[in-house]
Parts: structure tokens; sequence; C-alpha cells
């Protein structure tokens, strides 16, 4: 078993909040995706990641805010 450390996420911070979450979830993706072509055998993901939605914009947004929350 091994333990790999990476650098911390740099979070885009232009002042587009949209531009800003969307640039960062594109670099996260990209590092699942690496991992997961590495080793494919060993993902099972159960977890609905991109559920549908019927909630208005404001509902999104708020959401949104909540992820960059957490981030930071």
């Amino acid at each position: 078993m091994a333990l790999t450390v990476f650098p911390p996420i740099i979070l885009s911070q232009t002042g587009n909040r949209e531009a800003d979450v969307r640039t960062t979830m594109i670099e996260i993706n990209k590092m699942l995706e690496e991992w997961i072509r590495e080793r494919p055998e060993q993902w099972l993901w159960l977890h609905n990641r991109w559920p549908a939605t019927d909630h208005p914009a404001s509902d999104r947004r708020e959401v949104q805010d909540q992820v960059v929350r957490q981030t930071n």
C-alpha cells in the first residue's frame, strides 16, 4: 500500500464565480479521470454524480456557493 500526496488544488478566483467554479471542477475531474484510467478495475461509482434537477437557477447558485465554501 502506498500513500500519494498531491499539491493542493488552487482555486481559480477571477471574480467570475461561475467561471471559477467551472474551471476548478474541470481540474478536479481531470485528476479523477487520470486515476480511473490508471486502474479502472479499482473503481466503482455508486453516487449519482450528476443528478437531474428541476431547481430554479437561484437554487443552483446556492449549491454552487456551498461547494465553494466547502473547498475554502
